[in-house]
């Protein structure tokens, strides 16, 4: 806790944000470290505040069935489910069908995210959890760049945010249909110009992570970042994982592209120095020559400005 004081007091809320988290693996209950971290108290439980007020609301976040009407256990028992698209009860292989039309999806609203989703109700759970999990993960790491947007109180949950649009496909077909992908091969994409992002169930969370980078930045920001950055910032996230409960970017075998650039240029093929990643300015610089060796490139740099000698830089 006075380590927390000193992060924050250096202007590194991130850093105090996992301190706090880490404290909380000491002390589940400590009531300094939840205050600081934003937390309200709802019927003895430590809650992120947006997910206190749906509790006030009549509801709590369940992994089956995302936000479950409180004290309706015996109906869910009995395979009902409580629509938050039609605010209806209906059983749930029914609301199932109907939201498999993506003229009528699941629309599920979570603290950074309004989710429309094509799949069935418990894999949408999993993935409107796995988009909270990782916009927390960004936030910790990329905390500098919100500091002008609201910093502390930003992330940890103390004041609104505006909530991002993604599209999740039950199938590939779908996908291709309705969300018009750029390209034949996409599996996933962010539009800015539709302010939403377009994936599918079998996609992958690579995919998924990459572009969710690019809407939260983009989002929040005025733009104009070099290509470079932008890529770079969405590669070093794309393959955080989940560890023992905590979405995690792991060691520096686990990033993909990273590991590829340091065997190829190890092995002397024609990769990109890392200076010469910043010359990648524009989208049409990005576009030039072998776009799988520009991703590895822009990786590698974000990474080792972000791990070398400590992150110093």
């Amino acid at each position: 806790l006075v380590a927390v004081v000193k992060a924050d007091a250096a202007g590194e809320p991130g850093l105090a944000f996992d301190l706090f988290q880490y404290v909380l693996q000491l002390d589940p209950e400590n009531d300094k470290a939840h205050k600081g971290l934003g937390h309200l108290k709802v019927n003895g439980r430590w809650l992120r505040r947006f997910d206190a007020e749906q509790m006030k609301a009549g509801f709590q976040w369940s992994s089956d069935y995302c936000w479950e009407k409180s004290g309706s256990a015996a109906r869910y028992a009995k395979g009902e489910v409580f629509d938050p698209t039609s605010s209806a009860w209906a059983p749930l292989a029914d609301a199932n069908k109907r939201h498999q039309n993506p003229d009528d999806p699941w629309v599920i609203k979570t603290e950074h995210f309004i989710l429309r989703s094509t799949a069935d109700l418990k894999d949408t759970a999993r993935v409107s959890e796995r988009l909270e999990a990782f916009y927390l993960q960004l936030f910790r790491l990329y905390d500098l760049f919100f500091m002008d947007k609201g910093g502390t109180k930003l992330i940890f949950g103390m004041m609104a945010s505006k909530q991002l649009t993604v599209n999740y496909y039950r199938t590939q077909e779908q996908f291709k249909s309705h969300a018009n992908p750029p390209t034949d091969w996409a599996a996933g994409f962010y539009s800015g110009g539709r302010g939403a992002s377009f994936f599918y169930a079998t996609g992958g969370w690579t995919v998924l992570q990459h572009e969710i980078v690019h809407q939260i930045l983009g989002e929040t920001s005025r733009g104009g970042g070099d290509a470079w950055l932008a890529e770079g910032a969405a590669v070093y996230l794309e393959n955080a994982f989940f560890k023992n409960g905590v979405l995690t970017l792991g060691e520096r075998g686990n990033h993909q592209r990273i590991v590829a650039y340091e065997g190829r240029e190890r092995s002397s093929h024609d990769e990109h120095k890392l200076l010469d990643m910043l010359k990648f300015r524009s989208g049409a610089d990005w576009d030039s020559g072998d776009i799988s060796k520009n991703y590895r490139g822009a990786g590698s740099v974000v990474y080792f400005l972000c791990h070398f000698d400590e992150g110093r830089y």
